[in-house]
């Protein structure tokens, strides 16, 4: 069962990619460029390449175990899980295929627990580009997150969040520019992307007005709004926001973390700040959602978060019937 939180209202909780509490369990391992370079032929490169992911992965399911234990239903997989993936240097290395062994096992906890798995793809994955090269790249990532969540065995609850990128032009240009390159994405990269919020550009009802538009859901960051807020109240925002999460197959997802200082408010603190988040809690009433907590101590600032307001976490149980893998 999900957590239950204050009120009344079902709350499930997660962390973002890497543990502060579990020790040598890196999902992200990578190489350099010069190392891959240095090596003698594309069979050793991509012999490297595969090691690194394997171990990844197996970093990964340590992590749902660990989150299965503390309750935590919500995890963001690192973009980093295949290194090089979609780069020249990995031309010729079929690593959906080599891998899918690895990536069922996970899948197979994932499915067998309801965890439910994001991404984020990073910061240089734009569609309102204005540069068709950079888009193309867009488009590769994109891409290799979505076969990610396939071999993973999830279908649109999946989801992958992404920015809506820079402004060139002017807003409404990029919003269009964004709008067509939505367009012309395969349907497993459309029926999985949620769009954020950010903090110094498109802010929340404008991103708001874009999903709404796309027909696609909107993730509510919660310190984005605080430093670069809309036209509108949150609380105006919140119903039209979680209505873009009608038939998405899983719970309205919002992210939370805390500004680092009054220099730094951008930046997120090492915690969360419990006060402001009892204020949201307000603030949602009824509503249930998923809280993506992204805070630089990971799961130990989640797990801090939930001990302080008296929110339980018991250890989530499996599907009757299903089967999970081991543990190890």
């Amino acid at each position: 069962m999900p957590i239950l939180g204050p009120g009344g209202i079902h709350l499930d909780f997660g962390y973002a990619c890497v543990s502060v509490l579990v020790a040598d369990c890196s999902p992200a391992r990578t190489v350099t460029l010069g190392r891959l370079r240095a090596l003698a032929t594309d069979a050793d490169r991509h012999r490297l390449l595969a090691e690194i992911a394997r171990s990844n992965l197996r970093n990964t399911r340590r992590l749902l175990w660990h989150n299965i234990a503390h309750g935590l239903r919500l995890y963001r997989l690192t973009s980093n899980l295949v290194p090089f993936a979609t780069h020249p240097v990995a031309d010729g290395w079929d690593w959906a295929a080599e891998l899918a062994p690895d990536f069922a096992e996970l899948g197979a906890v994932a499915r067998a627990y309801g965890l439910r798995l994001s991404s984020h793809p990073g910061q240089y994955t734009v569609l309102s580009t204005a540069h068709a090269a950079v888009r193309g790249a867009a488009f590769a990532d994109l891409a290799y997150h979505a076969r990610v969540m396939d071999l993973l065995g999830l279908g649109r609850e999946g989801r992958m969040v992404i920015h809506v990128g820079g402004a060139q032009g002017g807003k409404a240009v990029a919003l269009e520019r964004f709008a067509a390159a939505f367009a012309a994405t395969p349907a497993g990269v459309r029926q999985r992307l949620c769009i954020e919020n950010d903090d110094v550009v498109f802010h929340t009802s404008d991103v708001l007005a874009l999903c709404q538009e796309l027909g696609v859901p909107m993730v509510l960051d919660l310190h984005h709004d605080l430093v670069n807020p809309g036209e509108a109240p949150l609380a105006a925002l919140i119903d039209p926001i979680f209505a873009t999460w009608a038939g998405a197959g899983r719970p309205p997802k919002v992210h939370v973390s805390s500004p680092r200082s009054e220099r730094e408010p951008r930046a997120h603190a090492e915690d969360i700040d419990p006060l402001p988040f009892r204020s949201f809690l307000a603030l949602l009433g009824e509503r249930d959602c998923d809280i993506m907590v992204e805070a630089k101590a990971k799961d130990r600032a989640l797990l801090t978060l939930l001990d302080t307001l008296g929110i339980g976490h018991p250890p989530l149980a499996a599907t009757p019937g299903s089967r999970g893998g081991s543990a190890g």
